[in-house]
C-alpha cells in the first residue's frame, strides 16, 4: 500500500492540487490524516470518469495508470500433439529400460545367459507394443507399417553394463555365449504361439477413447 498526499496525486496526474480537492468532494476516499491511499485514489478515479464533469485529465491519466498495473495475461500454453508426446514417453521407456531389466533379472538369481535374454526379449516386445499402439492410431510411419521408435528421434537404447553384472552374478563376462543361447530362444514372444498379445490382436483403448 502506497500512501500518497494531495499534491503528490496531482503532480503526477497532472492536474491542479485544487482539482483533487474537488476529487475528494466527489467521493474519492481520504485517509483520516488527510493523505490519500493511492490505489484506492487511481481506482476510484478510474471507476468515476462519469460525473466528473467536462474532460477531465487527472482521471484520464488514473484510468492509464490503473491499466498499466494490471498483469498481462499469460501467453497461452502451446498446444501438445498427443501422437509426439507418446512417441516421446515410448522413446523414454525404451532407451532407460535395459539396464533396469538386466539389473532386476540379476537381483532375481537368473543367470548371466537368462537375463541377457530378458533383456533382449523385453526390449523387443515393449517396442512392438509401442509401435502397434502408434499404429492402431494412425500415426506415422508406424500405421504405414514402418517406423522404429527411436530410430525415428535418432536416439538409441541405452546398453547394461553387461561386465559389471557378471561381477554381480559372480560369472565370467561372455556375451558371444549369452547371445548365442539368447539365439534360441524365441525373442518377439508377442508373435509367438502362446505369447501375450497375438499379432492380430488390437490393442485396447485408453478409458474414454472410442
Amino acid at each position: 500500500m502506497t500512501i500518497t498526499t494531495k499534491a503528490a496525486l496531482a503532480d503526477e496526474l497532472g492536474v491542479t492540487r485544487p482539482r483533487v480537492s474537488q476529487y475528494v468532494k466527489a467521493g474519492m476516499p481520504v485517509r483520516a490524516d488527510g493523505k490519500l491511499n493511492r490505489d484506492e485514489a487511481l481506482n476510484w478515479l478510474n471507476r468515476n470518469t462519469v460525473g466528473l464533469t467536462g474532460e477531465d485529465k487527472g482521471s484520464t491519466r488514473a484510468q492509464r495508470l490503473v491499466k498499466d498495473r494490471r498483469p498481462a495475461k499469460r501467453a497461452a500454453a502451446p498446444q501438445i500433439d498427443p501422437a509426439e508426446m507418446a512417441v516421446d514417453l515410448l522413446s523414454a521407456v525404451l532407451r532407460q529400460l535395459a539396464p533396469y531389466v538386466a539389473g532386476a533379472a540379476i537381483d532375481a538369481g537368473c543367470p548371466m545367459q537368462a537375463a541377457y535374454h530378458v533383456d533382449m526379449a523385453t526390449s523387443v516386445a515393449v517396442s512392438t507394443i509401442g509401435e502397434r499402439f502408434l499404429a492402431e492410431r494412425g500415426v506415422e510411419p508406424f500405421a504405414s507399417g514402418g517406423g522404429d521408435i527411436l530410430e525415428s528421434l535418432g536416439l538409441t537404447a541405452a546398453e547394461p553394463d553387461w561386465q559389471k553384472l557378471a561381477v554381480r552374478a559372480g560369472e565370467p563376462h561372455d556375451e558371444d555365449a549369452w547371445s548365442k543361447f539368447s539365439a534360441r530362444l524365441p525373442l518377439n514372444v508377442l508373435n509367438e504361439p502362446g505369447g501375450r498379445l497375438a499379432s492380430d490382436d488390437v490393442i485396447p483403448n485408453y478409458p474414454g477413447e472410442a
